[in-house]
């Protein structure tokens, strides 16, 4: 929502995009791979358990050809607009750790256990900012796909912080 937005006046106030096209990405992106993931468990129930270390890494290595790719794809927008970065990266912060402070504290309101308000907290940080960048960049530009990038960065970074801080207490 926020890319158009930011667009409108870069770009004379009219964004067009094919909804067959975002139908066609999002297919691709989310829902076969969840489809596959849905159909296998099915299939095989066992596999889950018996493939929980495999699927952590290629998680994990997924998430990091994505960030690669978008910082590679993204890196002369970057460049040629330093002078945002700090405040970008500023309310890329916040956009992290104020939902993430909401949602723990409701958490702990709600759940009876302080290890589920945690899990709670730490599922917070990890949104959908793959996503966002992928589609900012593939429907708006590297200029759109720059927060995205930025916020699944951090995201990244403050959801290991206090993953790390929980595994101490």
């Amino acid at each position: 929502i926020l890319a158009p937005l930011a667009l409108l006046g870069l770009d004379g106030g009219q964004i067009s995009i094919s909804f067959l096209s975002l139908l066609k990405s999002f297919m691709i992106i989310v829902i076969i791979p969840l489809s596959a993931g849905l159909t296998l468990q099915r299939i095989f129930p066992g596999l889950p358990a018996r493939s929980a270390y495999v699927a952590k890494a290629a998680s994990s290595g997924s998430l990091l050809v994505v960030i690669h790719t978008l910082m590679a794809s993204g890196k002369h927008y970057m460049g040629d607009n330093l002078d945002l970065l700090p405040l970008l990266i500023f309310v890329m912060i916040l956009q992290t750790v104020l939902p993430m402070m909401v949602n723990f504290t409701i958490a702990s309101i709600v759940f009876r256990y302080p290890e589920d308000a945690k899990a709670a907290w730490f599922q917070t940080s990890v949104n959908n900012a793959a996503l966002a960048g992928i589609l900012a960049f593939e429907f708006f530009g590297g200029l759109a796909a720059m927060a995205p990038i930025l916020g699944l960065i951090l995201n990244l970074a403050i959801g290991a912080q206090i993953a790390n801080f929980f595994s101490t207490r």
